[in-house]
């Protein structure tokens, strides 16, 4: 339902791991303080819907066709990288189906209260598996959610030194961001390597 690091996370919060500090008799009571940050994990389903979403047509197609393409010896590295351009640059400009990104604010406010700036990280399914880590394949994205997200808000990322940020630098835009990042060059070289199916492969 959830990527390895979003499962991860809620292992260690449980109670009879590392806990929180309400919970009686955990690890995080005894020393005082939450030993392991809050957060959320955002399911695989909304990285379908989102694809699979009526208006994201375009997208689909040259989705479809990057996975196809990446299973053929007579396309070349080269060709790859455009289509990866063209299909991330799909993602940056598609449509959310109504209220998805309005849930996940809504849950983090729930979770984090009155924080103004949170870190949407990757979480594949294409990663900490046996045999197969990931570690650096996708891209993580800060959100500034003092930032109005306006429906038809095309984002871009951008270089700004070592690191990739998104424009604007919205919830929705740093959602887009991290699912578009499952099909970095590097991730379809390493995935194709370990002889992984593009298909199944989901981002959280």
């Amino acid at each position: 339902h959830v990527g390895a690091k979003a499962a991860s996370l809620g292992f260690l919060t449980s109670a009879t791991v590392l806990g929180r500090k309400r919970d009686a008799g955990s690890l995080s009571q005894r020393y005082g303080y939450d030993l392991v940050p809050a957060g959320i994990g955002i399911p695989f389903k909304y990285y379908r819907d989102f694809v699979d979403f009526p208006e994201n047509g375009e997208l689909r197609t040259a989705l479809n066709d990057l996975i196809e393409s990446a299973k053929r010896p007579d396309v070349t590295p080269k060709q790859i990288a455009a289509k990866v351009l063209g299909v991330q640059a799909l993602f940056y400009k598609a449509k959310f189906p109504p209220k998805m990104v309005e849930r996940v604010a809504a849950r983090i406010a729930q979770v984090l209260p009155n924080v103004p700036k949170v870190k949407v990280r990757s979480s594949a399914n294409a990663e900490d598996m046996p045999n197969f880590d990931g570690a650096g394949l996708y891209t993580s994205f800060a959100a500034n959610l003092t930032k109005t997200d306006e429906p038809d808000t095309v984002c871009t990322v951008v270089q700004d030194g070592v690191k990739l940020k998104v424009k604007p630098k919205t919830l929705a835009c740093a959602m887009k961001g991290t699912f578009a990042s499952l099909w970095n060059k590097r991730a379809i070289d390493e995935r194709t390597f370990a002889r992984l199916d593009h298909a199944s492969a989901l981002m959280g």
